[in-house]
């Protein structure tokens, strides 16, 4: 019984340590433009233009990814905040929304796909100590005894997501960028998971001025 108890507890505590650990975000391939000059084409002021089919995750998705900037004393705002979820973005509708916002660079990110994947998690042994309960003499001097836990698998999705970066003066690319983020709880926590790996990666390449 003791042992079964035992048991019972390696796999709650296993169990409630994988599920703690948060979302992940990996960068899994990039490319920037070679004649980009961080010297003397800086972007002072960032679009953010989250391709999403709902209002809510594409605000919640800019609005997160325009804090992360923010943090990094780089100047950001959403495109909700200044016009409407159900307008297309073209050079027609763009001077009539942000002709006065000073932003000269955007950035536009897209889900590309998403992956269920599979994982094996194999099982393991743990001693459990007889005696345990009878005192220190009988602990110290007993026998252990064998407790395994089977293996298991598991599935997740991983999301994929391509970001663009592009230089508002001349409509250049100048970064592009895809990543993988996966063991997500709900679409906030790969938000806050994306934005914290990918701003810091565009900011570490010179792209922005700072406030």
């Amino acid at each position: 019984m003791r042992q079964k108890l035992t048991w019972m507890f390696a796999v709650i505590l296993a169990s409630s340590l994988v599920w703690s650990c948060g979302a992940t975000t990996n960068i899994t391939g990039m490319w920037a433009d070679p004649e980009f000059k961080p010297d003397s084409q800086k972007i002072n002021k960032i679009l953010i233009l989250g391709m999403a089919q709902r209002e809510g995750t594409r605000r919640a998705f800019e609005t997160e990814m325009a804090k992360a900037f923010e943090k990094k004393k780089i100047a950001a705002m959403g495109s909700l905040e200044a016009m409407p979820f159900d307008v297309e973005l073209d050079s027609l509708s763009f001077p009539t929304y942000f002709s006065d916002s000073g932003v000269d660079g955007i950035l536009v990110s897209r889900m590309v796909g998403v992956d269920r994947k599979v994982s094996y998690s194999p099982g393991y042994s743990y001693a459990v100590p007889h005696g345990y309960y009878n005192g220190f003499y009988g602990y110290y001097g007993a026998s252990y005894g064998v407790v395994h836990s089977p293996g298991y698998l598991s599935t997740y999705d991983v999301v994929n997501i391509e970001t663009n970066l592009y230089r508002l003066s001349d409509k250049k690319l100048i970064w592009s960028g895809l990543s993988e983020t996966f063991d997500f709880s709900d679409s906030m926590d790969a938000i806050n998971s994306f934005s914290a790996n990918v701003v810091p990666e565009l900011v570490k390449k010179g792209f922005f001025a700072k406030q």
